[in-house]
């Protein structure tokens, strides 16, 4: 079975076309799932790493050495109810 390709409106970088779980560019509004199955939307990053927002609301600053060794996947947005 192929790899789900998301439109670019959820956030497909170029250079994360083509694997399921991989290291991602962060791209502030796009949702990521990672190994654990954890979902996250990335709401900001800079020099001091990229900072996340789980779907209850609680915000955590990841590090950029930390981010870089993630696997992640692209996710679309949660519906919400």
């Amino acid at each position: 079975m192929g790899v789900a390709r998301y439109p670019p409106a959820f956030g497909n970088n170029d250079d994360d076309k083509g694997t399921d779980m991989q290291n991602i560019h962060p791209k502030i509004g796009q949702w990521y799932k990672d190994i654990t199955g954890k979902s996250f939307e990335v709401i900001s990053y800079g020099t001091a790493g990229v900072i996340i927002e789980y779907h209850d609301g609680q915000a955590e600053l990841i590090e950029q050495n930390k981010w870089d060794s993630l696997q992640l996947e692209n996710k679309h947005p949660p519906v919400i109810q």
